[in-house]
């Protein structure tokens, strides 16, 4: 759903809670968790090393819990349920370009091991793309690295979004660089709450 102004929260969450019940708007068979890449979708792996050690390695797995993977100079997000698994729906308000887009999906999938944690979600309908993201956070523990991955496959699953779509690659790349700077800070200073 495209905006020329800004949902109130309330316009948001009744938008996502349409949604709890539609079925996910791409093949659900074909997920983030496989190494293949996935035909007739664009496929991006992105990879970043955001800090080192245990401490780290806890805070950003805080930080995925508690949704914080969303930039929030330009993200809200909205959940059905503030536990992350199977079906949770996330509903995420998007600013960009001069109008915003809320951007409906639902949790496929969850990761909860000792070195690693994520979730990955499905587009459901009225997402400006169709396809599935991971975010995902792990430590290993020989290198004593963090690392945080932003793995998704997408199409455009609206007409917009078709139209423009050099546009909607940019917002995506800038997307992930904006993930990816935000775990980084709240890897080196410990943020894990929602401002």
């Amino acid at each position: 759903m495209f905006l020329l102004k800004e949902p109130t929260p309330e316009t948001a969450k009744r938008y996502m809670e349409e949604r709890v019940s539609a079925e996910v708007a791409y093949n659900p068979l074909l997920h983030t968790s496989f190494p293949e890449r996935v035909k007739g979708y664009v496929n991006d792996d992105n990879v970043a090393v955001i800090g080192q050690g245990e401490e780290c390695f806890e805070k950003a797995r805080e930080a995925v819990r508690s949704w914080r993977v969303f930039p929030d100079s330009w993200a809200k997000v909205y959940v059905s349920e503030v536990a992350q698994k199977v079906g949770t729906v996330v509903g995420v308000v998007l600013k960009h370009l001069g109008f915003y887009s809320i951007n409906p999906s639902r949790v496929v999938y969850v990761v909860d091991e000792k070195t690693k944690a994520g979730f990955a979600y499905g587009t459901l309908p009225g997402h400006a793309e169709r396809g599935e993201e991971l975010f995902q956070v792990e430590w290993d523990k020989e290198s004593d690295n963090v690392s945080y991955r932003i793995r998704a496959y997408s199409r455009p699953g609206h007409l917009l979004s078709l139209l423009g779509y050099p546009v909607v690659r940019a917002l995506q790349k800038r997307f992930v660089r904006d993930s990816i700077a935000q775990m980084k800070e709240i890897c080196s200073k410990g943020e894990t709450e929602r401002s």
